[in-house]
């Protein structure tokens, strides 16, 4: 018996990360984002990102295409990038 790994869920779209790189959006959409971090700075003991590259591609894991890519000077300029490119791209494919 396989033990459920759970997901973090964000505006009802999932989450995750792998290294630097951020992955979000739901399994079943034509598209997704990636947020790739490019420098991060200390604050006291974490690691802040700096320089985020955002990018919006087609959901498919053998032959993903990019379709939009930005650059931003934090993850929550770049994530607010993102949704709206995502949402955008989702409501008129």
């Amino acid at each position: 018996m396989a033990l459920e790994k759970d997901i973090l869920m964000y505006k009802g779209k999932a989450l995750s990360r792998c290294g630097n790189e951020i992955y979000y959006g739901s399994p079943e959409d034509k598209y997704i984002l990636v947020f790739k971090v490019k420098e991060t700075e200390k604050f006291q003991d974490l690691d802040i990102a700096k320089t985020v590259i955002v990018e919006l591609r087609t959901n498919d894991s053998e032959n993903s295409k990019l379709m939009k890519q930005g650059e931003r000077d934090s993850l929550y300029k770049a994530f607010d990038l993102g949704e709206f490119w995502l949402e955008d791209a989702l409501a008129n494919h």
